[in-house]
């Protein structure tokens, strides 16, 4: 049986660049994240930057920064 994650793809883009960035958006606490292969890829001190989480309360809407560059770039993939 194939498990399947959530996860979401997404595309950036910003003025300046010439082609579109690619990642992912993991969610915290998924059981799946652990054995997951893309993410196993990532070094895990850069895991981080793919995982959406819990912004204040339990339940509520979820945190996702996207940084293009600097402190906490996050991990961007070539498709």
């Amino acid at each position: 049986m194939r498990i399947r994650r959530r996860t979401c793809a997404s595309a950036c883009s910003q003025r300046g660049l010439l082609k579109r960035l690619y990642t992912r958006i993991y969610f915290d606490g998924e059981p799946g994240n652990a054995s997951d292969p893309v993410l196993a890829l990532v070094p895990a001190v850069r895991r981080a930057t793919l995982i959406a989480v819990a912004a204040e309360m339990p339940g509520g809407p979820l945190r996702f920064d996207i940084r293009l560059s600097g402190p906490g770039e996050m991990v961007f993939f070539h498709c």
